[in-house]
Parts: C-alpha cells; structure tokens; sequence
C-alpha cells in the first residue's frame, strides 16, 4: 500500500491498541517507521506486563494468530474489518527499545550492527553508542546506509518549520479544484511566507492548459491578489517538455512568467537516450527554475520511464535547475535512492505537493519525510529560501519582472 494509507491506518490502529488496558505504551515499527514509498505491511510494537491479558484484550476487537515468541518478544498477526491486517509485537517494558531498533529493521542495516552482552533497558541511543556510532534515524536505516560518504551519513531535523516558499500547485486556471484565493489561503495557514502559482501550459489540453490569453489574465488576478494578500504571490508555469526537449511556449511567452516548472506528461516509451536528452534540453533552457517529478513514476501503477537519473542529475547541477521531490503519495520522485546522488553532487532540491487542491496542500509532509530518508538537510532546499535569496535564484540566469 502506498505510505500514505498505511500512515492514516497506522493512526488509526495505534489508537485503538493504546486504549487496550493491558497495553503500556505502543509505537509504529517496521517499513512504516523507515518511512517507505511502499509499505507491504503495517507493524505495531507494544509493552505489556501480562501477555494474557493482552490476549484476553485483542481477543474483544480483532481476530488473532499467535505467528511466534521469543524468551523478549512475541509476535501475532492481526485483523479486523476496520483495520485490516497488520503485524503486533508484543514485549516487556525492560525489552522495549530493543525490540523496537530490532523490529524497525531494515535487516540487512541490522546485519552491519553487533549486540552488546546487555539488553534489558537499553536504549536505541545507547545500542548506538555500544557500536561507536551516533544515534541514527530510523528512517536512514537501510542496507546503503554504511556505504555512504560521512557527509551523507550526517542526520537531518529538516521540517515544517524550516519551509517559506511553497511551489508547484493548480488552480481553476487548469485542472485545480479550488480558486487562487482558496488555495493561498491554505498555503498561508500552513505558514509558508511566499508561493508560486504553476497551472498546466498549453499543451496539457487535457488539463485545461493555459493559452496565451489566459496567461494574462491570470497575470492579472495575481498582480491584483498581490495588493490584499497575506503573502507574496509569484506567477509561474508547470510547462510540458515536448518530444525534443524544448518547452511548449516560445522564448518571449516564457520570458513573462517569473518561474517555470518543467515536466513531462506525455511520450513516456522513448528509449533511455532519448528521454535523456530530451530531459536535459530543457534543463539547459534558460527559462527552466524546477524540473518536476524526473521520472514520472505513479506508485503502484505506472512504472517511471527509462532515463539515466545520474545524468538528469548532473545536468540540473550544471544548470543551477533543482530537481524536485514531488510530495504527492503517488508519485514520491525523485526517489530516494536517487536523492544521495543529488545531495553528493550539491544538487539543489525542491519539495512539492503538486496539489491540485486545497486538501492537497498538506502532501508536502510526505515529501519532507522522503527528503529526511536520505538525509536532506534544510541548506540543501529551495523551499527554505529567504524571499531574498529565492528572488537571487530566479534571476540566476534571466531577469525576472517582480
């Protein structure tokens, strides 16, 4: 299942579990607490003082199957029609974090650990420190971590409260549910200090893309918006990547716009070459600010097309272009993996929502999550710009009219 239900569900469930009396406390565990694109299934860690108590408990609201038990923990698989299926563990307070470092895993991550000859009230730092390391965050713990540089290794505390620009998001103009007002609104509720309004180009018809006479029209509700506003409105473009890598507006339409977001939406079967050059054509477009969603991947539905990331990368790096981790839940691209090669080569990175709603809004919280898999620190963000430095950044290389 994509994070994003296995994150509300696990909510849910975790609820539920905590009012069991005979449960002391209980947390998220497993690929969940690794914050994984896609969750295969959810885990839940628990303490208790009588195991057959909490028999006894979850006996009254789910249908269960003791899987195995060990002399620290026990595991049971769990089910209901509200909840669905999802894996408990069961332990003593005195096992607690043990079993929770143990049970978020990855595997292969833990295979690169040793344990000390105590376990009992050991904590996760303490577990760390026993292996002469620094406490790492459950959401890096995975099978590459140990063979990253120690620049990459280093932890993030990248969040909300680091984030002032918010780009990447529709409006009626196109294919948006909600008006520019609507959506700003929203925007300025979550605290973002500026944004960028990119409905589709033109040649998203499908998309009610817009055509050089709506662009000044919108040009205008945005310059009248700015006069009322809570925060500063910047007019910008989610503009389609034609099949030769250049941009569906000529120069001096592009020219007009103060951001462009580059993209595609459409040829996804080329061959890896071409998508390549074609991807990195209009990273070279002096217009382009933001290339969004790299690979075009839908979670769970539609495979990325074939391009070779490394040189999409380096390209952006080359051309002062961010690359952008769409927050959208199924999308999630640029992947994560592939954001350590983007951090090693100083990349620039942007994370949005792409909302196409007001609801839509809050889908930045998944892409801050993915960026915090791989360690993204908040120097490392476009998002987190002072206003004076993003206007620097959109007059790198043309002068914008602000």
């Amino acid at each position: 299942m994509l994070l994003s239900l296995a994150l509300d569900r696990s909510k849910q469930i975790v609820e539920t579990v905590s009012k069991l009396k005979s449960v002391q406390k209980v947390d998220v565990t497993g690929e969940l607490r690794r914050i994984r694109e896609i969750i295969s299934q959810i885990e839940l860690i628990c303490s208790v003082d009588n195991e057959e108590k909490l028999i006894e408990d979850i006996s009254k609201f789910f249908h269960y199957n003791k899987i195995t038990a060990s002399s620290s923990s026990s595991i049971y698989q769990l089910k209901s029609e509200d909840h669905g299926d999802f894996i408990l563990h069961a332990t003593s307070e005195s096992y607690y974090d043990y079993a929770l470092l143990h049970t978020t895993g990855s595997l292969e991550f833990m295979k690169k650990m040793h344990d000390p000859g105590k376990i009992e009230n050991f904590t996760e730092i303490e577990y760390f420190k026993s292996n002469n390391l620094k406490y790492i965050q459950p959401e890096m713990r995975e099978i590459n971590y140990f063979a990253l540089p120690d620049k990459l290794q280093e932890q993030t505390e990248l969040s909300m409260e680091h984030f002032n620009g918010f780009f990447h998001f529709h409006t009626t103009y196109s294919d948006g549910d909600n008006s520019l007002p609507e959506m700003i609104d929203e925007v300025a509720r979550y605290g973002f200090r500026y944004a960028v309004v990119s409905d589709h180009s033109k040649s998203a018809f499908y998309a009610n893309g817009l055509k050089e006479d709506r662009i000044l029209q919108q040009r205008k509700e945005i310059e009248d918006f700015n006069k009322k506003s809570k925060i500063k409105v910047y007019h910008g473009i989610e503009s389609d990547i034609l099949k030769d890598g250049s941009l569906d507006y000529p120069d001096e339409i592009l020219n007009q716009f103060q951001f462009i977001v580059a993209s595609i939406h459409s040829l996804f079967n080329m061959s890896e070459d071409e998508m390549t050059n074609r991807i990195i054509r209009a990273v070279e477009n002096p217009f382009t600010d933001i290339l969004a969603h790299p690979t075009g991947r839908l979670l769970l539905s539609r495979e990325g097309y074939k391009v070779d990331i490394k040189k999409v990368i380096d390209a952006c790096v080359a051309n002062q272009v961010a690359i952008e981790i769409n927050a959208n839940p199924h999308r999630l691209d640029l992947d994560w993996r592939n954001l350590y090669y983007a951090r090693e080569k100083r990349c620039l990175i942007t994370i949005n929502p792409d909302a196409h709603s007001t609801e839509g809004v809050s889908d930045i919280e998944y892409g801050i999550m993915i960026a915090r898999k791989s360690g993204v620190q908040p120097e490392e963000v476009l998002n987190c710009y002072e206003e004076k430095e993003f206007i620097k950044f959109i007059n790198r290389k043309v002068k914008r009219t602000i």
